[in-house]
């Protein structure tokens, strides 16, 4: 089921109406419950794969937006010298890189670095540039004091969830609910002044987006308000970045450059409201280019529109729909039947014994760092380790 089947799917069987305020929480049900259900196992359906591209003299590398966790045993070197890369934790890693005397060569271990709040460091100081990928629809409708309604032309599902502002008005509203192409329903009542043909804005306005780092030597930060993929910029000069930030969801992707527009620094998708990106270190430090592949568990992206899917496989879509609907008749006051209860425990059994046969290849103790790709890799390996502490 598509994200929109699984809320509607939830508000039917609790009994609620199709409104914006009881749609806008079962989304954010929906959400939550997807996310439980997605970091509760370490199931197959949560790998994937991806590769790093070695710099020489560089130890330090930004995974994919997406990495959760390093499937142990999985990041290897395949194209040239078969080779796999052992995990060691921080403590032991960095006793035996500072115990030995080499330092450059073929990475042979690596273990985890920093939590990463942007994609990439400016080179230099800069101002940076924030815009939104989603193009402002603009136009003109009939808007109300104190009606939620507005009245225009060519509006679409799609629209729920983007914002919209007036001309001269310094409020924005959130679109709760299409009705129809020539008919919206905002989230909150309009305050602003009656008018048969105010001139408007709509997507990814009145979100602002936060940028903090290092101003003249010392910790700052700015808010940039969105105005779709109209280029922002700020008005200070960072050295360096501590996080991107954005105060709500939006329609589009948020891209924040450096001043030059040469530099991606931070890249947040629109369910995301802030960048996190985890960092590994290798060592020995490589002395030259090589492509390293790996293998890991996913975060899972948070659902904004109706025709996004989980990535959750379809056969536990219903488990989602039946916890969706517990938190539902909860927030109501209303009890969660007792056959309602019994099938959210069969569906989590399920969830976890499926998981449990799929995926025991892949928890391996990081003290073995060798997957069942088998011997052909000890002895290369062994060899890469005799004479280190």
């Amino acid at each position: 089921m598509n994200f929109g089947l699984i809320v509607r799917h939830a508000l039917n069987r609790a009994e609620l109406p199709f409104d914006s305020e009881h749609l806008d929480l079962a989304r954010q049900y929906a959400n939550d419950n997807i996310e439980k259900l997605w970091y509760k196992v370490k199931a197959d359906f949560r790998m994937s794969s991806d590769t790093i591209t070695t710099v020489a003299g560089s130890d330090e590398y930004v995974l994919n937006k997406y990495v959760d966790e390093i499937v142990r045993g999985t990041l290897r070197e395949i194209d040239d010298y078969p080779r796999i890369l052992r995990y060691k934790k921080n403590t032991e890693f960095f006793r035996i890189s500072k115990d030995s005397n080499a330092s450059q060569g073929n990475p042979k271990m690596w273990t985890y670095g920093e939590l990463s709040r942007v994609d990439r460091q400016p080179t230099a100081g800069t101002q940076v540039k924030v815009f939104s990928s989603l193009a402002n629809t603009t136009g003109t409708v009939a808007v109300v004091t104190s009606s939620k309604f507005i009245n225009g032309s060519s509006f679409s599902l799609n629209d729920v969830g983007l914002r919209f502002k007036v001309d001269g008005d310094t409020e924005t509203y959130k679109i709760g609910k299409f009705h129809s192409t020539t008919k919206l329903e905002l989230m909150t009542k309009y305050r602003g002044a009656s008018n048969g043909t105010a001139t408007y804005a709509m997507g990814d306005v009145g979100v602002y987006v936060n940028i903090s780092g290092f101003v003249g030597g010392q910790m700052d930060s700015e808010d940039i308000e969105l105005n779709g993929s109209d280029v922002k910029t700020t008005t200070k000069t960072f050295t360096s970045l501590s996080s991107v930030s954005k105060t709500d969801l939006t329609g589009g992707k948020i891209t924040a450059t450096n001043s030059a527009g040469s530099l991606n620094l931070a890249i947040m998708a629109p369910g995301e409201y802030e960048v996190e990106r985890q960092t590994i270190v290798l060592w020995l430090i490589p002395d030259s280019a090589e492509t390293l592949h790996y293998r890991f568990y996913m975060k899972h992206p948070v659902l904004r529109l109706d025709t996004d899917r989980s990535l959750i496989p379809n056969k536990y879509h219903q488990l989602i729909t039946q916890l969706t609907e517990s938190d539902l008749r909860e927030s109501a006051g209303t009890q969660t039947p007792l056959g309602l209860s019994a099938k959210i425990n069969d569906g989590f059994k399920k969830l976890e014994d499926d998981a449990e046969d799929s995926s025991l290849e892949n928890n391996i103790p990081s003290s073995e760092g060798i997957d069942d790709l088998g011997d052909l890799f000890n002895n290369a390996l062994d060899q890469d380790f005799v004479g280190l502490p």
